[in-house]
């Protein structure tokens, strides 16, 4: 099984394969590591974009809506730097489904038409 061979007083282990198992693997766990280093970032930045951009799309939503319920009613829907009640707004009709903001920010009306979102804020791109 195990082959010793004893050589310049030292004890050398050589195993079946040569005795590369243990290089192989700390080149194997060297790599993934490296690997996860220089990727990780990138997943993470690319995943905040796309949440920035979900997070857009329903801000753009909640604006329409608005919209069409200060149009259609005499009185306003919100006042400025009030948080949006989205089941109301879904229970008028004027939104089909209630959807939130990825990193579980909160939308909040400016009182100049736009939404803001407590986490992604910055100009809705239409």
């Amino acid at each position: 099984m195990m082959n010793i061979k004893l050589s310049n007083k030292k004890l050398f282990y050589k195993s079946k394969f040569g005795g590369l198992g243990l290089y192989a693997l700390i080149l194997l766990i060297t790599g993934l590591g490296l690997a996860i280093f220089v990727f990780l970032p990138d997943y993470s930045d690319m995943q905040n974009g796309i949440y920035n951009v979900s997070c857009n799309d329903i801000r753009l939503k909640i604006e329409s809506a608005i919209e069409d319920y200060n149009v259609k009613n005499s009185k306003e829907y919100t006042k400025k730097g009030m948080i949006i009640d989205l089941d109301t707004l879904k229970e008028k009709g004027y939104l089909r489904e209630i959807r939130y903001c990825p990193q579980k920010g909160t939308f909040i009306y400016d009182g100049n038409g736009k939404v803001i979102c407590s986490i992604h804020s910055g100009e809705v791109k239409k």
